[in-house]
């Protein structure tokens, strides 16, 4: 090793650094204390890049796209361009390829020695760490169970989990039941419950409160990414009892809203920084997590559950059995909803 070189740990995460806050983001926050951190976008295409107007700002930089930028003290982004269609087998294999190349070229413009790397996706990517690095693969979802939410085969998804397994060093899983699911198939886990910055919500009382919304209370809040996850079931309910339901985050495009965001005491906001979270959080009396009932809903541990706590806010939270099994007494698990009306 040159004297020149210093260790970096890589968090190859499966979402974006300017997405909703995840599991490996707060991880790669706390890891930047203590260790240079490159961080690891999910791969977007060419034409992604030429699509998508938030690509590009988030790219943005003098001289045209950046694609390795300092993101605040501690923490370098790296944000891969590959060839398209990587939801196809071939055209992923080739991603992969790609990323792993960018992963090493980064490294060696950083000066930096690999000594870690945290693979939170699918990616086959470990072969970007050099034979000495420690490697996890951290487990945040039963990514067979939701594979169709990721709009992928669940043989593939299966398949992608085992080489992950038998790639990484040590296997990280935030459930209890994903380490049970493991533990099934002889594959022994290590779990490192999900937690909070809790230091972002805490005095939330005293912020501001978000002056874009209007609502009476009380107010029940969803703060997160809106999509199939979500049982609509539940929002209707929670709107017809005529109290303030506000949605906070992100929409899949394809999530189906209707009706809701016409009554009076519904608003959606959609996308904001985490920074802004305290003073939506300020707004609500209880947090939602209405999470329909499935296998890769059940195997999760909802983070907004932990961020509604932090934040003094009790929480609304159906077929999680994580959050159950920390002893929270804040914690609601209300029974199946109603029926939604024709």
């Amino acid at each position: 090793m040159k004297a020149s070189q210093r260790d970096v740990v890589v968090v190859v995460s499966g979402t974006s650094w300017d997405g909703v806050w995840s599991s490996e983001r707060q991880i790669a926050e706390r890891l930047a204390a203590a260790v240079e951190v490159l961080w690891v976008d999910p791969p977007m295409s060419p034409l992604t890049l030429a699509r998508d107007p938030a690509a590009r700002r988030a790219l943005a930089g003098a001289g045209g796209p950046r694609l390795l930028r300092r993101v605040r003290p501690g923490i370098t982004r790296l944000t891969p361009v590959v060839t398209p269609g990587v939801s196809r087998p071939v055209l992923a294999r080739a991603a992969d390829a790609g990323v792993r190349l960018a992963i090493r070229a980064a490294a060696r413009r950083l000066g930096a020695r690999v000594t870690a790397m945290l693979v939170a996706s699918q990616a086959d990517v470990f072969g970007a760490a050099p034979a000495s690095a420690r490697t996890v693969f951290y487990c945040t979802d039963d990514f067979a169970a939701g594979a169709g939410l990721m709009g992928i085969s669940p043989l593939l998804a299966r398949r992608a989990e085992w080489r992950q397994v038998r790639a990484a060093d040590v296997t990280v899983v935030i459930s209890e039941v994903l380490a049970r699911r493991w533990r099934l198939d002889g594959v022994d886990t290590i779990v490192v419950p999900n937690g909070c910055a809790a230091e972002v919500f805490a005095g939330i009382d005293d912020v501001a409160p978000a002056a874009d919304l209007g609502l009476p209370g009380p107010v029940a809040g969803l703060v997160g990414h809106v999509s199939d996850r979500i049982d609509r079931r539940y929002l209707d309910a929670v709107a017809d009892t005529g109290a303030s339901l506000l949605l906070v985050g992100p929409r899949d495009p394809d999530y189906d809203l209707g009706g809701l965001l016409d009554r009076p005491n519904v608003r959606w906001t959609g996308a904001r920084p985490f920074e802004a979270l305290p003073a939506y959080l300020r707004v609500i009396d209880v947090g939602l997590t209405p999470y329909a009932d499935t296998p890769f809903n059940r195997a999760s541990f909802p983070l907004k559950t932990l961020e509604y706590l932090a934040a003094g806010r009790p929480g609304g939270s159906p077929h999680q059995p994580a959050p159950r099994g920390g002893g929270c007494d804040r914690i609601t698990h209300p029974g199946p909803p109603p029926p939604r009306g024709p």
